[in-house]
């Protein structure tokens, strides 16, 4: 029996060190404030990767800093300037209208339809006026792009993209068969976006005057009308019956088709209360139908996204339908080649600190986080067998775990 304890505590002895071993060689500390390319270096030999993935707990500044560093690093190491969003994709519409043009009201349109939620943040206001400031520096053509996968539950915004999408259409030159449906659903789309944000309110105002809309049911006898609208609008522009092309560009067609397909999806969605379990199933299966969609759209791109965690979590240990196990089974293949980046939180009093999978994670990694280091990324893809940062569902697809010290909670956006 002694002997047998010996060979079991030398073993246990044996992967300790392995594990230390690995572990002390694979971390680099991020600095915060001040984006250094050397910080995310292990990520240089990704290049079998076609999409990057970090996963959240919603809610704490820190993300917002770190989204920046890393759609940074993807642009300037991999070329990526498509950036995948948990918003809908209406919302992506208004904030690349913003990041063209920096006029506010867009980017309001977007952040003030969120009061409520964990976005509606002074920290993720602030987050898009830096990415407007770095984007303007970047080349025509080059620029990055922002494509929300998620439903459009901020359901007024899709009536306001597609209002503003028709504006462009010259109504005397669409083909005579279509014309009086066009401007139709033109008219309409006119007139129910100026009850959703009449044009001389602060475009800040915009969940406000909604609240009011709905409470007044202003436009509940339009609802209908609204979806026959977007229905025209969406053949019409799919089959490239208006002479659309001589309007819009290629990428603008995508945008045209996905903002009228999410709207109807959306719609469904809040028609068909269902139990919470059924709810979580439609809204992922949305998000894997608009992520299969873009691909479509650009075969030979890479992206990168930022989701809440648990978007982005594998199929073992879970009942729960998830956006990746839509993709694992839809294409195995394809889904090793995207690459997750897991945060995890360093401090007793944040909410993710009850898991006890986070409490065991930050037992092991937090003694080798560099000194000063407001958060530090670790290189996983070889863990040691033996080591027990990752259980068996995890490996499978976290490649990557940032820690992130100390977390401050995100700053409420005020007017």
């Amino acid at each position: 029996m002694k002997i047998v304890a010996a060979i079991f505590l030398l073993i246990n002895l044996l992967a300790f060190s392995s594990e230390k071993d690995y572990l002390s060689s694979h971390v680099k500390g991020i600095d915060l404030e001040n984006y250094r390319e050397e910080s995310f270096i292990y990520l240089d030999d990704q290049t079998q990767s076609k999409v990057f993935f970090s996963g959240e707990y919603h809610g704490f500044e820190e993300n917002y800093k770190i989204r920046f560093q890393l759609i940074k690093y993807f642009y300037e190491e991999h070329g990526i300037r498509r950036y995948l969003g948990e918003l809908g994709y209406s919302s992506g519409y208004f904030l690349n209208k913003y990041l063209e043009t920096g006029e506010e009201k867009y980017l309001n349109i977007v952040n003030y339809s969120l009061e409520g939620s964990y976005d509606f943040s002074k920290d993720d206001y602030e987050f898009w006026k830096a990415l407007y400031i770095y984007n303007k520096e970047l080349p025509k053509g080059e620029k990055i792009k922002v494509y929300g996968l998620d439903m459009d539950l901020q359901y007024w915004i899709p009536v306001l993209a597609v209002n503003d999408l028709l504006e462009k259409l010259d109504i005397d030159k669409v083909d005579p068969e279509d014309r009086e449906a066009m401007q139709s659903a033109k008219t309409l789309f006119k007139e129910v976006s100026d009850v959703i944000l009449p044009p001389e309110m602060d475009s800040k105002d915009i969940y406000k005057n909604m609240r009011r809309v709905v409470k007044e049911g202003k436009l509940r006898h339009r609802k209908k009308e609204v979806v026959d609208a977007f229905k025209i609008s969406r053949l019409n522009f799919i089959l490239e019956r208006t002479m659309a092309e001589k309007y819009y560009s290629q990428e603008e067609l995508v945008d045209i088709e996905a903002i009228i397909h999410n709207a109807l999806n959306t719609l469904e969605f809040l028609d068909f209360r269902a139990s919470e379990e059924i709810s979580f199933h439609m809204r992922e299966r949305f998000i894997f139908e608009n992520f299969i969609r873009l691909f479509k759209a650009f075969p030979h791109d890479e992206f990168y996204g930022q989701w809440g965690r648990f978007h982005i979590s594998g199929r073992e240990g879970s009942s729960e339908i998830r956006f990746a196990q839509l993709v694992e089974d839809f294409a195995p293949n394809f889904y090793k080649n995207i690459t997750a980046i897991e945060f995890v939180y360093n401090d007793k009093t944040h909410p993710d600190y009850k898991k006890k999978r986070v409490r065991e994670k930050l037992k092991i990694l937090s003694k080798y986080i560099p000194e000063n280091s407001g958060a530090a990324i670790f290189d996983l893809r070889k863990l040691p067998k033996e080591s027990k940062v990752l259980d068996r569902s995890e490996r499978r697809y976290i490649k990557y775990i940032i820690i992130i010290n100390s977390p401050t909670a995100a700053e409420k956006l005020n007017k």
